[in-house]
């Protein structure tokens, strides 16, 4: 446990500095600030089955996770960690670097960007990368960020996740 909170700890400093570092690029008053979300919901579509058990991949992905970035409309760096259930419906993890790109609308933020971190499942241990796109309610806060995986690994089929949340802004 001490590892990862050395390591959420690093994802809030290099997003807190990152945020500073741009901030001072703009007007005193028009500061970046930081929005932190909560993950809680899960849930993968697996697109090819060749690897699959007997009973079929585990869809429901239970899902609880922090994700910490820069609350700006172009570029902007954050990151999460979370705990899920994986295709076999065993506890994994990830922990995850991102850079995004935001577009604000009246009501709605949409973001389209790439992850890159650690991933630790059933059958698979190590690094790993995800494009993702993610649609944000201005108003309430939610959002749903949707990621796929494309290939095959040696033990579990191509896939996309659609994972859920709520977050603040700072």
């Amino acid at each position: 446990m001490n590892k990862l909170n050395i390591v959420i700890g690093s994802i809030l400093a290099t997003t807190i500095a990152a945020s500073n570092a741009d901030g001072a690029e703009v007007a005193a008053d028009n500061k970046i600030g930081v929005e932190v979300g909560v993950l809680f919901v899960g849930h993968a579509k697996h697109i090819t089955t060749k690897f699959a058990p007997a009973g079929g991949y585990n869809e429901n992905n239970h899902t609880i996770g922090l994700e910490i970035l820069q609350d700006k409309d172009g570029w902007a760096y954050g990151g999460s960690v979370s705990k899920f259930d994986d295709s076999f419906a065993k506890s994994s993890y990830w922990l995850l670097a991102t850079l995004e790109y935001r577009k604000t609308f009246k009501h709605v933020s949409a973001s389209a960007g790439i992850g890159a971190g650690l991933l630790k499942t059933s059958y698979y241990n190590g690094p790993f990368a995800t494009p993702f796109i993610k649609l944000r309610h201005n108003g309430t806060g939610l959002y749903c960020k949707a990621m796929v995986q494309p290939f095959s690994s040696n033990q579990v089929d191509s896939f996309a996740a659609v994972t859920g949340g709520i977050s603040k802004k700072f």
